[in-house]
């Protein structure tokens, strides 16, 4: 952004820019899921998870980002993997139900 010549964000504002492109990039990943169809949805939401709490484990480190929040052992590992999980398949309900 600098090479830009633009001013980077700081404080509060970059807190929520990151905050706000988070949410809209998980909804219109997690949306996926409904486009699969009533009958695979809930099956394609808990796979979409499953992928996303892989990354969420396995890419901090190689990106230069702190890994110990997702990473440091492996009940903490299997947990981050289980909770992403459980929101794909939450989002792959609620697109096989609308």
């Amino acid at each position: 952004i600098s090479g830009a010549g633009a001013e980077p964000l700081r404080g509060d504002a970059l807190y929520y820019a990151t905050l706000a492109g988070d949410l809209l990039s998980n909804g219109i990943y997690f949306a996926l899921a409904a486009y699969a169809g009533r009958d695979r949805a809930l099956p394609t939401g808990f796979g979409l998870g499953v992928l996303a709490g892989i990354g969420a484990v396995v890419l901090p480190g190689p990106l230069g980002l702190a890994a110990g929040t997702t990473a440091r052992t492996g009940p903490t590992r299997l947990m981050t993997v289980g909770l992403y999980a459980l929101g794909g398949a939450v989002a792959g309900f609620v697109g096989a139900t609308l």
